[in-house]
């Protein structure tokens, strides 16, 4: 038996717990968060229930269970291969960022199965075993009676093998395709709404991003080719605008300066569509607003700063976030009340553009006047899966979409009630959270 101080220091060093921003959504289950509710409330009954979100959302290790224990490789033949692709390409939402081209990719397996020789071969066989997953995830969720639990296991095996190669994609020489292969492998880990594991594929891919010189506006005398470049650039930003969203919502300090980013945004999506490009405009402009948002805001600096001067801050950056939710074009609307046409596809860019800017104003709104705007935000969040079971399985709807939001929301709604019982509202708030537990049901 060792002292109480190496007993101490010993459950220090093996801890798992992970540190967040105190803006983050998670911060109600801090210590002092538990603090303040037991102060406020009298009752410690929160605390298990706080305990319990912490290990099922934060801590959850990255192997469990999303992806089998057996470690066995999965071989896909060359028929399967063909199908999992065009139902990444033609299905997932992951295809429309654009990481991988699909004529790229299928290029790549015809080489693969002709077997021949494959450079950044590990890079490659992340890659390849991302798409699988993403498009094997889509097959299953045209499958009314598969579960979103049931498909991310099954989808799970190939997203290991992903895994598997992760040391190798990051011990250089790194490649272009190193950073497509772990872009897309931290949107499918957002996915399965495991931040922690997001954060570690997200924050490398930057890394390596940055190691290439692609946040830098390119020079012909790189030796890069002209056809290269679009790639590139577009590959940047889509990795740029995960990365800031991640970092504020997950309370994450950002890995990108925005200082010594020169690359200029492309006009044109990866999609190449009219709609698409409009999307992915509005999606690297609210990143751009997110980023100045967690300098301004939520950094240290801040506390030096006057009531006046946060006000003026905030009332920039909600013009300026309004006036996006202006140019939204009718294309990408969505309605509480209405029924909606969107494909698959372009339902979830609308939601993501959507509940993007949403959740960002949630930010920064003070808790006595948050009230109307977290539950316009929380009404269309629980709504929207319930009318669109018909249109979307939940399983091909990425978790974070229908449980981020929907905690972040959640959050403020319960400090306000918790903050201002007596009001007339109180009781239909109560509903409102217990009808997020119902919609939690939902996903699984």
């Amino acid at each position: 038996m060792g002292t109480s101080t190496e007993r101490t220091l010993a459950s220090a060093e093996n801890a798992s717990w992970q540190y967040h921003e105190p803006w983050a959504w998670t911060s109600i289950c801090s210590e002092a968060g538990l603090k303040w509710v037991l102060t406020v409330t009298g009752s410690r009954d929160f605390f298990a229930a706080a305990k319990q979100f912490t290990n099922d959302i934060v801590q959850t290790p990255a192997h469990e269970p999303t992806v089998p224990a057996d470690g066995a490789a999965t071989i896909v033949s060359e028929s399967m291969a063909r199908e999992f692709t065009n139902a990444f390409y033609d299905d997932s939402w992951e295809a429309n960022l654009g990481v991988i081209d699909r004529e790229d990719f299928e290029m790549h397996l015809h080489a693969y199965h002709g077997n021949q020789k494959i450079e950044n071969e590990s890079a490659w066989f992340a890659l390849r075993n991302t798409v699988f997953a993403c498009g094997y995830r889509s097959l299953l969720a045209k499958d009314p009676s598969i579960s979103f639990a049931t498909s991310q296991a099954e989808a799970g095996r190939y997203f290991r093998n992903a895994l598997s190669v992760l040391a190798d994609i990051l011990v250089p020489p790194s490649s272009l395709i190193a950073v497509r292969a772990l872009t897309l492998m931290a949107c499918y880990a957002e996915g399965l709404g495991q931040p922690t594991l997001k954060h570690v594929l997200c924050s490398n891919a930057v890394h390596l991003a940055q190691s290439k010189g692609l946040h830098c506006q390119p020079d012909k005398t790189w030796g890069s080719g002209e056809d290269d470049r679009p790639k590139g650039i577009s590959l940047w930003w889509v990795l740029c605008a995960f990365e800031k969203f991640f970092a504020l919502f997950d309370g994450r300090p950002s890995a990108i300066d925005d200082d010594n980013v020169s690359v200029r945004m492309p006009a044109i999506s990866p999609s190449g569509n009219y709609v698409g490009s409009l999307c992915f405009s509005l999606v690297v402009r609210v990143s751009r607003i997110q980023s100045r948002m967690s300098r301004s805001l939520f950094s240290f600096k801040t506390l030096s700063l006057s009531i006046g001067e946060l006000m003026a801050i905030v009332s920039q950056l909600d013009a300026e976030l309004k006036q996006l939710l202006e140019e939204i074009p009718s294309e990408l609307r969505i309605g509480v009340h209405s029924r909606p046409t969107f494909s698959p596809q372009r339902l979830i860019e609308a939601l993501f553009l959507h509940f993007t800017i949403h959740g960002t104003i949630e930010r920064y709104t003070p808790t006595s006047s948050i009230h109307g705007c977290v539950r316009d935000s929380l009404s269309m969040d629980m709504m929207l899966p319930w009318k669109l079971r018909l249109h979307l399985h939940p399983p091909s709807l990425p978790k974070p979409r229908a449980r981020l939001f929907s905690v972040s929301g959640c959050h403020p709604l319960f400090i306000y009630i918790l903050k201002y019982p007596g009001l007339a509202t109180a009781t239909s708030d109560l509903g409102l959270l217990d009808t997020c537990a119902g919609h939690f049901g939902l996903i699984d």
